[in-house]
């Protein structure tokens, strides 16, 4: 054993280590971001101005620029009325709307409702306007070639007798107390608000734009000092040696002051010091570049920072991550609690352990190349590298070599320390390792199977040590052995590469995402809307309970309540957020080592380290934007024609495919902003697009259309109310609701017409058929006449002849006459069937004479017999009143022999629905299976039901105690 005893030193060290005090500005990023002119932005931006709806205007020589929070893109109108020049050298953001002022004289003032210009025709002086304010109570000014002028009436109106002399005013500004302040010559003018008279107060250098940082002015003297002005104050000089013609100092992100200093190195961030003189805190040497100035400035509604310059366009944004100062001599940075509330700062290549100070960093040990920490207590940190296990507190560093089988140049992976104090070392390509009392003892891995080196290893609050290996392999040490974790409970991770205890329950993070290491079977926790988390290598809980994770993809928020969530049930997916490039995050998170990539300190700050970065994220202070973006639809396209979105638009018919612009105005991470949108009537629901804000629509059909756009910030503040646009595709005349119209008309004329003809051509074939049968029967009724009657005629005739020679009162001659009876009888029978042949009977006649037969058959029968006839007759045709009739005839003949009932009641309904018949007798009934079937050897109910079938009808029959019935319904 080796101790390094540096009392006095270390005695120090414990005391300077006892706090960390809140971070100060310096410790607070920026983004800074350029945009050039291959990039859309303009050159030399003269002026910069944001509108009420959230866009952003440059006004340069190369014309008007827009940006919308997507791309820059150079404009021809606003608002959709076009600019009178595209060479303007002024935009300025009104309370109602925009000013454009042009180069070469004019001034616009545009709103949603209207533009209106001015020039000499206004009162407006010729030349170029040479400044624009509008001042708190809405009065807008203008500098020009002949003074001070102002808008009123409709009309401008250059101001005398105010203290200005006559002279060009190339400068108006306007401070925090209402002071307008203005530059004619060389010389500064102020006026106090409520005030009608300017008074000089001092020569300015000839080409100063003055500024106004936090709400004062400030010029560059003809000394060449940078001079804080307030009115009724003597100017004070806040800084020094300025003399390049754009240098300047103006608002930043937080509060901050920035500045162009041409001869101190381009931009610098400025800090204030006591006695309110302004010096560099901060210089970026990346832009050492006299050719590069600011030449406008502006601060957004966000808190961001906007530079023009001569090259492009500038953004300064204030980043949610912390960024710690790295020394220069270290490769993949290592992060880790120290003594006490400090943090420790290592790395390889590293010469040496630090701790991070407000200031930067101060040298804790001469230890090299540590890539693993283990903080066993407020006093105790382990340490490791190639060159031994070192354990750091207040009174020293104690040092031991490796094992001795260890080969040269193979450094410690990891270590842990669990509660007995038990020092637990993890070695590369040499194994697991317990280091105790001063002794090292080589531990047993093989029940992990091959290559059984942890990767991690990981000490519970519980007392549990456990270890992560690779491919996607968990193990524990358990009374000084190691123990597998079955394989299925960590499922496809890759190398485990952290651990961590949440609640009694085990976590681990590995390449191929997080899981939760259950004893009842492993939980996959699943990101919501991504595969997984990527490459996680470090693992922490905050003061509220919230799960960070450092990964590929950046620093993995989880709170809380999602975990909670999740715990009860393991299926969800989980809510997060992340701190990635777009907040300041640079690099990746180690995959190897140093493992963990993320410490949590003493103070509740989560330090991470990337291969290229450290820094840290306070969970209970981080900047979020609470401002809604506006939502707006910038144009329409059909075709080759682009419509600005004023009123309900109308499309020419034919139209069938669209795309239409929107823009959302979040400016700080626009590469956050969550954007939906729906078009009525085609959409089922929200659309979430992806890339360019454009929505595309094809075949549409003609119709009155509204499309609605919402969208977040990047914090997920909604405005829900968005945008609509409401438009129209006009039809065709062939898709006009008369064409249609008429169509129909002419197609139901057609219908009409088809109908009536296949109507006439059925009744011609009826007829036709008819006329055929008539002919048939007359052929039947002749050949009756004159074959059937006359031979029986004949017959007769002779029989007749017959009988008169036998004798008389014989029993033959009484037979032959009965013979003869019958066969005029029969010759009777055969002329009315003859006649029946030759006559169609009609409906009435057909059913007057059933009424007759039913008459006829009063007298033999025991039971009253009625007839009800109702209804239209001329409904029924004469062949279906035939078979109506015919069953009607066989049911009342079939009541009346087998019924034995005392009341026989036949009704007819006809209509021009169809045909309902009942018969009901009140005898004894019918047997189910006679109704149904009829008796064997009789044919009568068997015919019923085929002749009413024929007809399309039902023929029921229901017998009872009471009677029976029979009812039967034809079409």
């Amino acid at each position: 054993m080796v101790v390094w005893k540096v009392a006095l030193f270390w005695l120090g060290l414990m005391f300077s280590v006892l706090a960390v005090g809140a971070p100060s500005g310096a410790d607070v990023t920026f983004e800074r971001r350029t945009w050039s002119p291959v990039e859309g932005a303009p050159s030399s931006a003269w002026h910069i101005a944001q509108s009420a709806d959230g866009l952003l205007w440059f006004a340069s020589p190369s014309g008007l620029h827009r940006f919308d929070g997507e791309k820059f893109q150079r404009v021809g109108n606003i608002y959709g009325h076009p600019l009178v020049s595209h060479n303007v050298n002024i935009v300025v953001a009104l309370r109602q709307g925009i000013a454009l002022a042009y180069s070469f004289g004019g001034l616009s003032v545009f709103s949603a409702q209207g533009v209106t210009h001015y020039d000499k025709r206004n009162g407006l002086p010729p030349g170029s306007i040479l400044a624009i304010v509008e001042t708190a109570d809405g009065i807008l000014y203008a500098g020009t070639s002949a003074g001070l002028a102002v808008l009123g009436g409709g009309a401008w109106k250059v101001l005398r007798n105010n203290g200005l002399p006559d002279g060009s005013v190339r400068t108006i500004a306007v401070d925090r107390a209402g002071t307008m302040w203005v530059i004619v010559g060389d010389q500064l003018y102020g006026r106090p608000a409520r005030s009608a008279t300017f008074a000089p107060v001092m020569r300015a250098f000839p080409s100063t734009v003055p500024e106004i940082a936090r709400g004062k002015l400030l010029v560059i003297s003809t000394r060449g000092e940078v001079v804080q002005v307030e009115i009724g104050k003597k100017p004070v000089v806040v800084l020094e040696k300025v003399s390049a013609n754009f240098d300047g100092v103006y608002d930043g992100p937080l509060s901050t002051l920035w500045g162009w200093l041409g001869g101190q190195g381009g931009l610098v961030r400025l800090r204030e010091e006591s006695g309110g003189r302004y010096v560099v805190a901060e210089r970026f040497e990346n832009l050492k570049n006299g050719n590069n100035p600011i030449v406008s400035s502006l601060m957004d509604r966000e808190g961001n920072a906007w530079f023009g310059t001569l090259n492009g366009v500038q953004r300064l944004r204030a980043q949610r991550i912390h960024e710690v100062s790295v020394p220069n001599d270290v490769f993949m940075p290592y992060v880790h609690r120290g003594l006490h509330d400090s943090m420790l700062l290592s790395g390889i290549f590293a010469h040496q352990i630090v701790r991070l100070t407000e200031s930067g960093h101060a040298k804790v040990a001469d230890l090299a190349d540590v890539a693993a920490l283990w903080r066993a207590g407020p006093d105790s940190v382990w340490a490791g590298s190639a060159a031994g296990l070192f354990h750091i507190h207040a009174r020293g560093v104690e040092k031991w070599p490796l094992p001795a089988e260890v080969k040269p140049g193979r450094s410690v992976q990891s270590i842990a320390v669990d509660q007995a104090g038990v020092v637990w070392v993890s070695i590369i390509r040499s194994g697991l390792y317990r280091f105790a009392n001063g002794e090292w003892t080589r531990i047993d891995t093989d029940v992990l199977g091959e290559d059984g080196m942890p990767v991690f290893l990981h000490a519970t609050a519980s007392g549990q040590v456990w270890m992560g290996l690779t491919n996607s392999r968990i193990g524990q040490i358990v009374n000084g052995r190691v123990q597998a974790v079955p394989a299925d409970k960590a499922r496809d991770i890759g190398s485990v590469l952290s651990l961590i205890e949440i609640d009694g329950r085990l976590v681990a993070g590995g390449e191929k995402g997080l899981v939760w290491v259950d004893p009842r079977g492993n939980k996959p926790m699943l990101p919501d809307n991504e595969p997984a988390f990527r490459g996680v290598s470090g693992l922490g809980l905050d003061r509220r309970g919230g799960l960070w994770l450092n990964g590929l993809d950046g620093i993995y928020h989880i709170s809380k309540e999602q975990l909670s969530a999740f715990w009860s049930a393991p299926e969800r997916r989980l809510k997060w957020e992340v701190f990635s490039l777009a907040d300041g995050v640079r690099g990746a998170a180690t995959q190897i080592r140093p493992l963990p990539s993320l410490s949590v300190a003493e103070d509740g700050r989560i330090f991470y380290a990337t291969n290229s970065q450290v820094g840290w994220i306070d969970p209970l202070d981080v900047r979020r934007n609470q401002r809604a973006p506006n939502v707006l639809v910038l144009g329409l396209r059909a075709g080759d024609k682009e419509l600005q979105p004023r009123g309900k638009i109308q499309l020419a018919s034919g139209t069938t495919s669209i795309e239409i612009k929107y823009a959302v105005t979040a400016m700080s991470i626009p590469e956050r902003v969550k954007i939906k949108y729906q078009l009525g009537g085609v959409d089922r629901g929200w659309q979430v697009p992806s890339g360019e804000r454009v929505a595309r629509y094809t075949n549409l059909e003609p119709g009155s259309y509204t499309f609605r756009v919402i969208a977040a910030n990047e914090d997920g503040v909604w405005n829900n109310e968005g945008a609509t646009l409401a438009f129209e595709i006009l039809p065709e005349f062939w898709q006009t609701w008369w064409f249609r119209a008429l169509v129909l008309t002419i197609l139901v004329a057609m219908i009409f017409t088809l109908h009536r003809w296949r109507i006439a051509s059925a009744a011609a074939r009826i007829a036709e058929q008819v006329a055929t049968r008539l002919e048939e029967r007359e052929r039947i009724a002749r050949s009756l006449h004159d074959n059937l009657l006359q031979g029986v005629q004949a017959l007769i005739l002779r029989f007749s002849t017959v009988l008169r020679r036998l004798p008389e009162g014989s029993q033959e001659k009484r037979i032959l006459d009965d013979v003869l009876g019958q066969a005029e009888r029969l010759v009777e029978e055969t002329r009315d069937e003859v006649m029946a042949l030759r006559h169609q009977w009609s409906t009435e006649q057909i059913v007057a004479q059933f009424s007759a037969e039913l008459e006829a058959m009063k007298p033999g029968a025991k039971a009253s017999l009625t007839l009800t006839v109702s209804g239209n007759l001329a409904h029924m045709r004469p062949d279906v009143a035939l078979e109506v009739c015919q069953v009607l005839k066989e049911a009342v003949t079939n009541a009346v022999r087998h019924a034995n009932a005392s009341e026989i009641s036949a009704t007819l309904t006809v209509s021009a629905s169809g045909i309902e018949a009942v018969v009901v007798d009140n005898g004894i009934g019918i047997s189910p299976e006679v109704a149904l079937n009829g008796t064997a050897g009789h044919w009568g109910i068997i015919g019923m039901r085929e002749r009413i079938s024929k007809l399309g009808g039902l023929l029921t029959i229901v017998g009872g105690e009471a009677g029976t019935t029979l009812r039967f319904t034809a079409g």
